[in-house]
This record gives C-alpha cells, sequence and structure tokens, in this order.
C-alpha cells in the first residue's frame, strides 16, 4: 500500500516502482492541455506583473526546487533558489545583497538548469550519480 504523503502520493510510493508502463496515446491529450494551460498562464503572468517570460519561468523553477527539495526533507530559502538561477544566467538586478545566501542552493539550481538545458541528452548512471554527489556533497565517499 503506497503511502500518502501531504495527501499525494509520489511515484516511488508506487507499488512496482520503479518498473512501470505508461501510454503515449493516453498522455497526449492530458499533456497537450497542460502545454496550452502552461502558455495562457505565463501569458497572464506577464499581462499582470510585467514579468518577462523567462522571468516568469525563473520563478517557476524557482517554486519547483523549493518543493522538490522539500520531498527529500530539505527546507530551502525560495529567494535564495531564484537568486541563485538569476545570478546563473548573468542578471544583475540587484542581487548583490543577497548573493552569499545562494552558495546552499547554487548545485540544486545547477542541476534543474543543467537537466532543463540537456533534456535532449540520454540519462546515464555517471550523470545521476554526479548530481547526487552536487546535491549530497558528504553522502558519497568511495574507499
Amino acid at each position: 500500500m503506497p503511502k500518502a504523503t501531504y495527501d499525494r502520493t509520489y511515484i516511488w510510493e508506487l507499488p512496482g516502482w520503479p518498473s512501470f508502463a505508461w501510454s503515449g496515446e493516453a498522455l497526449a491529450g492530458p499533456l497537450d492541455r497542460a502545454r496550452r494551460s502552461q502558455s495562457e498562464l505565463l501569458g497572464a503572468v506577464k499581462a499582470i506583473s510585467g514579468l518577462s517570460a523567462s522571468e516568469a519561468a525563473v520563478d517557476a523553477m524557482a517554486r519547483e526546487v523549493v518543493s522538490n527539495s522539500a520531498i527529500e526533507g530539505v527546507a530551502l530559502d525560495l529567494e535564495s533558489v531564484r537568486a541563485s538561477m538569476m545570478l546563473r544566467l548573468g542578471a544583475e538586478c540587484g542581487l548583490a545583497q543577497i548573493a552569499g545566501r545562494t552558495r546552499r542552493v547554487d548545485p540544486v539550481v545547477g542541476i534543474l538548469a543543467e537537466a532543463a538545458e540537456g533534456w535532449e541528452a540520454p540519462l546515464s548512471l555517471e550523470l545521476i550519480f554526479r548530481w547526487h554527489r552536487a546535491i549530497f556533497p558528504g553522502a558519497c565517499r568511495t574507499a
């Protein structure tokens, strides 16, 4: 029986994980609707707040990093994550005062950026282990 966390069941809690089957045909419709909704949402955010699409994307990714880290029991500061992402993109919009606070989140942000930029590259064990070492620097010790 999967354990529900915050009234959610995560994929790794499902029976049979990590072996599971999915249907591209069954997912095509929901994915298309999600993509359309995402485009509408980004347009609305831009119209309401004056944010550019890239700023809205940074905000969404920062929230994703914070949420994913929370699953692992790690609490990250949303503003630190956002600042790290903006610094990584070369933005200098008054973030110098919090640049020092980003050190803890930089590895997580780097992994997200690398995954987003290299999504077409094959996922290898070497890459997964490198990401794991970046997130948990003291956890992977080899003899």
